[in-house]
């Protein structure tokens, strides 16, 4: 504790997220080795939620490091999590057809979207785990722990505010040319910078006050964006199947079937994108009142912030 009281305020930053990113990454580490056999969703899940955080910090590091440093083993972690998207992208569809069930205004709707994601669930818990890669996916985590430890000079408040800015200017900008498009792929890549923003103040500052107003919103813009990347996942799934261009899993074969004979298909379909209308309009009111203000003086307000911690 002494050691620690004499070091410079302005290291006590960086050793609190150093000891957040290394214990990341030991998780990681310990959900792999449980998983030997199979890992459970929860653990898929939780495994891709580390890798998200995990490659927030290298992002807000680019503001201080050289590319050939911090972009290896974002990367890295990249390809762990696209591996494991599969499994993933199938529990979310069916916890989005058992959202759109709930929120239906007719009992016809409820069924469909009920009756359909049950359907799919049957398929899911028929393969309920993911034999996990997981040699490969322990020596990304522990040269994840090495490459972190290792990192020298430290970064300073600087760097680190000058990352969370960065990445609070794409976010604001992403978001800007979604509006103006309605591009979902410009979208989705605002998802990604409202969450490294969201995980990076929660790394680097004791929320209070208007920093923690901040993100909370940011939580809550990111949840908003992922529904509505998870309804247009479940739109292009419902394309792909009901135009042939993917073979449903045998279990599902019958009940789509089903929905093509009675034409509820496209009323399934419609349901989805009335849904995701609606939520855009909530997406646009959040992002324009969390991204009103500019990168340059956010990131002056950030900088005196985390210069005091």
């Amino acid at each position: 504790m002494q050691g620690l009281a004499r070091m410079p305020a302005e290291d006590m930053v960086w050793l609190r997220v150093e000891a957040t990113a290394i214990g990341l990454a030991e998780h990681a580490q310990r959900l792999l080795a449980a998983g030997e056999a199979g890992m459970p969703a929860r653990d898929v899940h939780a495994l891709r939620v580390i890798c998200k955080r995990l490659r927030a910090i290298w992002r807000m590091l680019e503001a201080g490091f050289d590319a050939d440093l911090v972009r290896p083993p974002e990367r890295a972690l990249r390809d762990v999590a696209s591996s494991l998207a599969g499994p993933r992208e199938a529990a979310v569809r069916v916890k989005t057809l058992a959202r759109l069930a709930r929120k239906a205004d007719s009992p016809r709707k409820q069924a469909l979207a009920g009756g359909f994601g049950a359907a799919l669930a049957s398929v899911l818990a028929a393969a309920a785990t993911l034999r996990a890669p997981e040699p490969q996916m322990q020596a990304v985590f522990a040269d994840q722990i090495q490459r972190f430890a290792a990192l020298d000079p430290k970064p300073t408040p600087l760097v680190l505010a000058a990352g969370i800015t960065e990445s609070m200017r794409r976010a604001r900008k992403s978001g800007r040319k979604a509006l103006a498009s309605g591009d979902v792929e410009r979208w989705h890549r605002c998802r990604k910078w409202v969450k490294y923003e969201h995980y990076q103040l929660e790394l680097c500052l004791d929320l209070s006050g208007r920093w923690q107003r901040r993100h909370d919103r940011l939580q809550r813009l990111g949840l908003l964006l992922g529904r509505y990347n998870d309804l247009e996942d479940l739109a292009c799934y419902l394309d792909r199947l009901t135009a042939g261009l993917e073979l449903p899993p045998a279990p599902l074969a019958a009940t789509l079937e089903d929905l093509r004979r009675s034409g509820d298909d496209r009323r399934l379909l419609r349901l989805v994108t009335r849904e995701q209308r609606k939520l855009g309009k909530r997406i646009r009111r959040r992002h324009l009142r969390l991204y009103d203000e500019r990168p340059r003086r956010f990131g002056a307000r950030l900088e005196k912030r985390l210069s005091s911690c």
